[in-house]
């Protein structure tokens, strides 16, 4: 978990609350490589088998928090979680 918890002590030392941050020893930390060609168009790639983000369910994601804040957006195991839980919750 050596990439997790370099993410998690860069998120702590810069003021951000990891208050409710979900984490596994049951596998490791996916990562994405962003690559930049010449041209400005970018590839991507994943170093997931498996990772962490397939382990990620509703029941880790606190709605009441991502809707009551003033985060514009939230971005968390390849997919935008913000609009689907706060959209969720209003049901």
């Amino acid at each position: 978990m050596v990439i997790g918890e370099f993410l998690k002590t860069t998120l702590d030392l810069n003021g951000i609350s990891t208050q409710n941050l979900a984490r596994t020893d049951r596998v490791h930390t996916t990562l994405v490589f962003v690559l930049l060609d010449e041209k400005g168009d970018r590839s991507f790639i994943y170093c997931r088998n498996p990772g962490a983000d397939i382990l990620l369910t509703p029941e880790n994601v606190h709605s009441d928090l991502l809707c009551n804040t003033q985060v514009k957006s939230e971005h968390g195991g390849g997919c935008p979680l913000f609009g689907f839980f706060c959209h969720a919750k209003r049901r």
